[in-house]
């Protein structure tokens, strides 16, 4: 968990976005060649755990953070599962049981 001088979670929300949108990467380079359940699995590595660590604790930061960070878990979501953009997003997370 990363704060600033005024004990702000931007730094820290700005590296977990960064990160997670490299777990993203990592899911589009390998969806042609691993099952849904491979792909799972890599976005509990890369993506889950990055945002579930110390989620209690960094809650309270600008609202436009956590839009950010649940727009790319959606997208790796329907990347994940072969769904268009189009799809809603409770319907992936109650497929996939996240």
């Amino acid at each position: 968990v990363v704060l600033d001088k005024q004990v702000k979670f931007n730094e820290h929300a700005q590296a977990l976005i960064q990160k997670v949108s490299f777990g993203i990467h990592v899911i589009i380079k390998t969806r042609p060649y691993f099952s849904t359940e491979i792909l799972l699995s890599l976005h509990y590595a890369f993506i889950y755990s990055r945002l579930s660590y110390c989620v209690s604790s960094w809650g309270s930061t600008y609202w436009s953070h956590v839009n950010h960070l649940e727009r790319l878990q959606n997208q790796a979501l329907r990347l994940i599962t072969f769904k268009p953009c189009s799809s809603p997003s409770a319907l992936l997370f109650s497929n996939i049981n996240i």
